[in-house]
């Protein structure tokens, strides 16, 4: 995929990438295109709506950490677990605990700082 600017400069999504000095440069239909890829690694199930559960069982219960104190990724497991709950509390905007494709994409300028 290539994207034209302006004065018919063409980049690639690579050359984009290493021409932007801050992620916030890039052209919404990439962002767009990087949330979607987010959300759908997020909402294993793809029904365009994820969850603490749904994000947990995939992601870090198959870790099988027994340990809170357990060092996954330079982070202790703990941690990890507590900022999963503080982020679906964040991108939920209506409190049903779930977060939706349009929940999510409202949050664009929040992510692309």
């Amino acid at each position: 995929m290539t994207f034209t600017f302006g004065q018919n400069y063409y980049y690639n999504k690579i050359e984009l990438l290493c021409t932007c000095e801050n992620i916030s440069c890039l052209p919404d239909d990439f962002k767009m295109e990087i949330m979607r890829n987010i959300f759908d690694i997020l909402d294993v199930n793809k029904n365009n709506i994820t969850d603490f559960d749904e994000i947990y069982s995939n992601q870090l219960k198959p870790l099988n950490i027994r340990n809170p104190n357990a060092i996954v990724n330079g982070k202790k497991y703990s941690d990890i677990f507590y900022s999963l709950v503080n982020w679906i509390e964040k991108m939920d905007l209506d409190g049903d605990g779930k977060v939706t494709w349009v929940e999510f994409v409202s949050k664009v300028n929040e992510i692309f700082i």
